[in-house]
């Protein structure tokens, strides 16, 4: 069955890439957003997801339940994939998300950030934003001593922030 593209358009919030195909004109392909969530609180979570479904993924759930221990909705905070949403600088971040907290689940320290000297699993906390870098997800979930480190990480981040968590 092939929905009409209107309908689908009005369905899905996400955005949307059309894929031509000759063998059907109005078939459309729905894939990720390079961000979700509504941001009311300014928190950015920036990963590095190559999964085209990562709503469905053990990652996405894990980060649903940390979010969920210090009191967040996605109406709070904003998932960021740093591999579908191009960053060309510090300002282009702050001008889209407006960052207060930022907290970090790649590789590599993002390379856009205004502070070179960064260690995992510990906060930088400047004037105008707080910052915490931490392993990947997947990487998290399988070891007991990096979830330790993430939430002393956590407390630390928070604990000089008028926050709620």
């Amino acid at each position: 069955m092939i929905l009409n593209k209107n309908y689908i358009e009005w369905i899905y919030k996400e955005s949307l890439y059309y894929i031509d195909n000759p063998d059907s004109e109005n078939l459309i392909k729905v894939v990720g957003n390079p961000y979700f969530g509504d941001n009311k609180e300014n928190i950015s979570v920036f990963i590095e997801n190559t999964e085209l479904d990562f709503y469905k993924t053990e990652d996405f759930l894990f980060l649903t339940k940390v979010m969920e221990v210090m009191s967040l909705t996605p109406n709070e905070y904003v998932i960021i994939n740093l591999l579908a949403y191009k960053v060309d600088s510090w300002e282009q971040i702050q001008e889209k998300f407006n960052p207060s907290v930022i907290l970090s689940f790649t590789q590599k320290i993002p390379s856009f950030l205004p502070h070179n000297i960064v260690k995992t699993y510990h906060p930088i906390i400047t004037e105008k934003f707080c910052y915490l870098h931490a392993d990947s997800l997947s990487t998290i979930q399988k070891n007991k001593e990096a979830k330790k480190k993430l939430w002393a990480g956590i407390k630390r981040l928070f604990q000089n922030k008028q926050y709620r968590y």
